[in-house]
């Protein structure tokens, strides 16, 4: 069955596959020779470099490899330890940055967006990272189309700095995003002074230089966000190891 799926994207269908995030059956597509999404990825990869060879002619472009992961690592408070690891961000990450691609929506309307993109793509690897559970809207749809297409963008609704923060709170993914806010909101009661830049990362892929990968920022643009002195404080869903790797 699963070489039947791989096949049929190989042809040109659409794929996307749902798991649990925190699961740890999703972590056997990271070991050699194991469950077929790990086969296919290798084999995308194997694909994608070979057109970049060959004459692109030759072979029209497959679809993406899109993974969306939900019941996040955040949620399980009944599985224990088996089920709070969301190492599949670290993996995919070390792939070939000419073909992964991960995403962490804040809200429903980034997740649309975001799908819409991953589904209409060809020749990547998409990993999603999205929560199933009901959560804040914090943008409109055109909105969150926009910070999207950014990958990463300053909140101005939510911070105060007005260009010069004391403090950047940044954040990637639902649950981390919350917990931000909350923070900030704290921060102005107790330390009304205080000067907060939020910073909401989807595109996890822009914390890189640009010469890294793709969608990665240019040094300036990169220090106009985060600046260059000022001390940020990132939540983050996955492993911290990850975002002092891409920075």
């Amino acid at each position: 069955m699963g070489e039947q799926r791989g096949a049929r994207q190989l042809f040109g269908r659409e794929r996307l596959t749902f798991a649990l995030e925190d699961d740890p059956l999703i972590r056997r597509v990271d070991k050699p020779g194991s469950a077929h999404p790990g086969r296919l990825l290798r084999r995308c990869e194997d694909l994608v470099h070979a057109q970049a060879i060959a004459n692109e002619a030759r072979r029209k472009p497959i679809a993406s490899l899109n993974y969306l992961l939900t019941s996040l690592v955040w949620r399980q408070d009944h599985n224990g330890f088996s089920h709070q690891d969301p190492g599949f961000i670290d993996h995919v990450a070390n792939k070939s940055s000419d073909i992964v691609r991960i995403y962490l929506t804040p809200d429903a309307n980034c997740l649309l967006s975001v799908a819409d993109h991953c589904l209409r793509s060809r020749d990547y690897v998409n990993l999603i990272i999205a929560g199933k559970q009901m959560e804040w809207q914090w943008l409109d749809i055109e909105s969150a189309a926009r910070h999207c297409a950014a990958g990463v963008g300053i909140w101005e609704w939510a911070s105060n700095d007005r260009g010069d923060p004391d403090v950047v709170m940044a954040c990637a993914g639902n649950v981390p995003t919350l917990e931000a806010l909350a923070a900030v909101t704290l921060l102005r009661e107790y330390v009304p002074d205080i000067r907060v830049r939020v910073v909401n990362v989807v595109d996890l892929m822009t914390l890189q230089p640009q010469t890294e990968h793709p969608h990665g920022l240019e040094d300036q643009d990169f220090d106009e966000l985060f600046t260059r002195e000022e001390p940020v404080i990132f939540a983050f869903h996955g492993y911290p190891g990850i975002i002092h790797r891409l920075t």
